[in-house]
């Protein structure tokens, strides 16, 4: 139970973090273009 909670846990940092990642290369692109 335990290493399942921690698995889910360590996905959704990684999706948070893809998340901002992502967030913030759309954000320096639309700085460039525009």
């Amino acid at each position: 139970m335990k290493e399942a909670l921690t698995r889910t846990k360590c996905l959704h940092m990684t999706k948070v973090v893809l998340h901002q990642h992502i967030s913030m290369v759309i954000t320096t692109i639309k700085t460039w273009y525009c």
